[in-house]
């Protein structure tokens, strides 16, 4: 049992339901309640569960999926710690893929067919959440087995694929929000504007993604190069790679940067203070860590310390909660 959990990334799937719950009661129910519109009255949690777990199960399924197209890489990269065709089968990884995925469309369903019974939504909807689920844990699959190893697409679809988390949330409420109060202006700006808030968030997702994914580019490379994959550090050698975090890192400080001084309908010396402590300073440290990167190690590192300044990224709904209303 403990080989499958590390096979489905426990931890991650965790962080996966924690984001999204963050967005949902964190950032969009603040939002909601000060525009006088009840979470409750329009995406009732019992939805919220099944989206979550739909989410949970769909990334089950690509980790899974994606460790049974990496065999060879890892037996290379990971000889004595890789999982499938060592302690798990080959065909049993594809079985978790599958399951996986049809219990996140399933759940998908349920959303859809609430929506069709409560709402009275076109029939259509129900069949749009269940493909929603099932092109996602399609696009993992694709991903898997060849996008990641085509230059620069692989790290895009990383990154594109972990800024849907929160995006999914926004995306499902508003279309229940539309349902309910139909096209009227406000609702309609209403939406528009929890979207751009969210966004906001999926941008650093986004972008903190794509920087761990080119350093595990890095950790990877031995494996990478024996199969002739078309990584940054392979196709465009180790200096322009680097420049290329560099440049992510900048871009998401700057974004950051305007966020707190040009967007916040809020004081923004509290979000300053944050940004500062949890964005910039450990944009610097992990800068001053990829200047010196030479191990495998190293990049490790390096990648771990980019995907913790992703999670302060999103820790920062606890600052929007407690300060939007105030």
């Amino acid at each position: 049992m403990k080989d499958y959990l590390k096979l489905v990334r426990l931890p991650n799937l965790v962080i996966i339901a924690l984001v999204q719950l963050a967005i949902f009661f964190l950032v969009i129910t603040p939002v909601s309640n000060v525009a006088g519109v009840p979470t409750d009255k329009v995406f009732p949690d019992a939805l919220l569960v099944c989206l979550v777990l739909a989410t949970v199960f769909t990334a089950a399924g690509g980790y899974a999926i994606n460790d049974y197209f990496d065999v060879k890489i890892d037996e290379i990269n990971h000889p004595l710690t890789h999982l499938v065709g060592r302690s798990i089968p080959k065909h049993t990884a594809m079985t978790v893929f599958i399951v996986c995925s049809v219990l996140g469309a399933v759940l998908g369903a349920v959303i859809g067919v609430y929506a069709w019974i409560e709402l009275e939504a076109p029939f259509s909807v129900a069949f749009t959440y269940v493909l929603m689920f099932l092109i996602i844990a399609g696009i993992l699959w694709f991903y898997s087995s060849s996008y990641k190893r085509i230059f620069v697409l692989g790290n895009l679809f990383a990154s594109a694929l972990s800024a849907l988390v929160p995006m999914l949330v926004v995306v499902c409420y508003n279309f229940f929000l539309s349902m309910k109060y139909g096209a009227n202006p406000e609702i309609v700006d209403f939406s528009r504007y929890l979207l751009a808030i969210v966004a906001i968030f999926s941008v650093c997702v986004f972008l903190w993604t794509f920087v761990a994914e080119v350093a595990i580019d890095f950790e990877e490379e031995k494996g990478d190069r024996e199969l002739e994959c078309h990584s940054f550090p392979i196709v465009w050698g180790h200096t322009p790679a680097r420049v290329i975090m560099f440049a992510a890192i900048i871009l998401v400080n700057l974004f950051c940067a305007h966020v707190v001084f040009r967007m916040l309908p809020y004081d923004p010396m509290i979000s300053l203070r944050y940004y500062f402590c949890a964005v910039l300073a450990p944009s610097i440290a992990i800068s001053f860590l990829l200047a010196k990167a030479n191990t495998r190690q190293d990049y490790k590192n390096v990648s771990l310390v980019a995907y913790a300044i992703m999670l302060l990224s999103i820790a920062y709904s606890i600052v929007f909660y407690i300060s939007y209303d105030s």
